[in-house]
């Protein structure tokens, strides 16, 4: 298989137990196009034995030298996937039994970079979280719509949608050649702690549009062994967990700044990974993050188990702030009296079984579901996807296309009366300005004025006064010429 039509890419550490279900799900579909690639990061021997025991010339093994951080092991990985179409599957994760025939279908009628889907979740028994093993939920929607992967990074850094709309390749197929192009853009695909959501944003951009799934091709598991759980939920007491933020520093692996270093899933890693996505290939575009809605997006969802680790997370928050004392002074007055919340571990099952409308909650121990390949199996049959019609699929997206294209004009519609709103309240404050300006100016003449009388006035007097002092000495001449014209007279008069 020189250049199968999928790459399915398995990165794992020390998940042979888990990965020997997830390669049973890979190994049983019913298409034979595709190649399994298993990246091996410096494990114990259980994990080449597991390989070398199914004895399959589907999968390709690759082993690291040394242990890697996640990203490095997830970059080594996706070089050797030789498909036309790559995604990455978790060592705890499945593929739904239809999924590469269905995938297979879409593609050769949709023509997109890259499919994402909504994936099923699967909570396995030995789940290191206290009260919830054994759960699986299952996304009900079937349609198909086509995103624009601009305008889904802009809302999911606005924590509007979830970050999984993103074509991250977790959930996503995408084409290798635009992994390759990518690539050539930046170097690495995978550039932080968090290579699924990284990957979202960096191919969202790069793809333009693609096509969005709401039917799972996948179920995303959490086991005892995910890094995950180790990292966001048991950051205190998990040896996963740390080994996680060992691997990362030891590679120079750090949280971008005005980030803060927290353990709030999923708004610091959606930050993180939006910037340095953004510095890696958009750094002049205008799509930028909000740091006031990402850190009150943070303080919503810190989950702290005592009043001290709330105060804590308040001071590294405050912290990542730093460089901008506006912010820091928005911080201190938005903050200073928030109430502390001292609200235990998040909780990832339902508390109700059954459909709400959109998932199916599913207590998977009823079922006699005990790993991820029997989830996947139990998805498979529940969602009939072996009878998935593509052609009501793409009947779904033409109807939701024209719903979206009316949605688009209203939003352009509304997007142009804003604008001449901003436009008019522009013109407005111009006018104000102008008129308080001609204002200034015409008070500034009345005042020039009034000088201008003033000093009128005082020549005016002045003048006045000057002629008062003349009039006399012109008497003065009068008299005197007087007086010598009748000495005159009387001079002549005595010879």
């Amino acid at each position: 298989m020189p250049f199968p039509r999928f790459s399915v890419v398995i990165p794992t550490r020390e998940g042979a137990h888990t990965l020997k279900y997830t390669l049973q799900t890979c190994l049983g579909q019913d298409f034979d196009d595709y190649e399994v690639v298993v990246c091996d990061n410096h494990s114990s021997p259980a994990t080449r034995e597991l390989v070398e025991g199914l004895a399959s010339p589907r999968i390709k093994y690759v082993r690291s030298e040394k242990p890697l951080s996640m990203s490095s092991n997830w970059e080594l990985a996706v070089a050797h996937a030789a498909g036309e179409f790559v995604t990455v599957l978790g060592d705890d994760d499945g593929l739904l039994p239809h999924a590469l025939a269905l995938l297979d279908r879409l593609l050769r009628e949709l023509k997109v970079p890259a499919i994402r889907w909504a994936a099923a979740f699967y909570l396995w028994p030995s789940i290191a979280l206290p009260g919830e093993a054994n759960y699986l939920r299952i996304p009900l929607d079937r349609r198909l719509r086509f995103l624009d992967g601009r305008a889904v990074m802009a809302s999911v850094i606005a924590f509007e949608p979830c970050y999984t709309t993103l074509p991250m390749l977790y959930n996503s197929v995408v084409q290798r050649s635009l992994l390759d192009a990518l690539r050539r853009k930046v170097g690495r695909l995978f550039r932080n702690r968090y290579p699924d959501v990284c990957s979202g944003f960096l191919l969202a951009h790069e793809a333009g549009r693609y096509a969005s799934l709401g039917l799972p091709m996948t179920v995303a598991g959490l086991s005892d062994k995910s890094v995950g759980v180790g990292h966001h939920f048991m950051p205190e007491k998990s040896s996963i967990g740390a080994e996680f933020l060992k691997l990362n520093a030891e590679e120079g692996v750090r949280t971008q700044k005005g980030i803060p270093d927290l353990h709030v899933f999923p708004v610091v890693p959606v930050a993180d990974c939006f910037q340095v996505a953004k510095e890696a290939l958009f750094p002049e575009e205008a799509l930028t993050l909000d740091r006031k809605t990402l850190t009150t997006h943070c303080v919503w969802c810190l989950r702290t188990d005592s009043l001290d680790q709330w105060q804590r997370c308040l001071a590294t928050l405050r912290a990542s702030l730093a460089d901008d004392p506006e912010l820091v002074n928005w911080f201190d007055a938005t903050f200073a009296e928030f109430p502390p919340s001292v609200s235990g571990p998040l909780r990832l099952r339902s508390d109700l079984m059954g459909s709400d409308g959109e998932n199916l909650h599913l207590g998977t121990d009823a079922f006699g579901v005990a790993d991820v390949a029997g989830a996947a199996e139990l998805c498979g049959k529940i969602l009939c996807h072996d009878r998935v019609a593509v052609s009501a699929l793409l009947r779904s997206a033409e109807e939701l296309s024209e719903a979206e294209r009316l949605r688009l004009e209203l939003n352009e519609k509304e997007a142009a009366i804003q604008k001449l709103e901003e436009v008019a309240e522009a013109y407005r404050q111009t006018l104000a300005s102008r008129t308080q300006q001609l204002q200034q100016v015409a008070e500034a003449y009345r005042q020039t004025l009034e000088e201008r009388n003033q000093q009128l006035q005082e020549v005016d007097r002045q003048l006045q006064r000057l002629r008062r002092l003349t009039r006399y000495p012109r008497a003065i001449v009068r008299v005197f010429r007087a007086v010598v014209r009748t000495l005159s007279r009387g001079g002549k008069r005595a010879a």
